[in-house]
C-alpha cells in the first residue's frame, strides 16, 4: 500500500518484513495499491469502518497523511496506528489524535 496511486512498489525482501527500497537497494518489484483507493474499494462493499488499524512497519504516518484530508475518512470512525517512535495512536476521524 503506497500514499500515492500506484500499480508497484519497489520492495527489499529483508528479514520478517522488508522496507520500501531507497535508491541504490536490490528490490523486487510488487503490485501496489494506493492508500486511499484501498480504503475507497473497501468502503463501496461495507459502507462504514468504525475502526481502521493500519500497521505498516515504517510508513504509517505517511498512510495517515495520505487519508487525512481525503473526503473518505468522513467513513471512518477512527484509526490506531504505531507512530514514528513505536507509540500506539489513536486518532478519531477529522486528525485529532491522542
Amino acid at each position: 500500500m503506497t500514499p500515492e496511486p500506484a500499480t508497484s512498489v519497489r520492495f527489499v525482501p529483508q528479514g520478517r518484513y522488508g522496507h520500501a527500497a531507497a535508491d541504490g537497494e536490490d528490490f523486487v518489484e510488487l503490485p501496489a495499491i494506493g492508500v486511499v483507493d484501498a480504503l475507497q474499494n473497501v468502503l463501496e462493499r461495507e459502507g462504514r469502518i468504525d475502526l481502521m488499524k493500519i500497521d505498516t512497519e515504517g510508513s504509517e504516518l505517511d498512510l495517515l497523511a495520505a487519508l487525512r484530508s481525503d473526503p473518505v475518512m468522513a467513513k471512518v470512525g477512527s484509526v490506531v496506528y504505531e507512530d514514528n517512535r513505536g507509540h500506539t495512536r489513536w486518532a478519531r476521524s477529522g486528525g485529532r489524535s491522542r
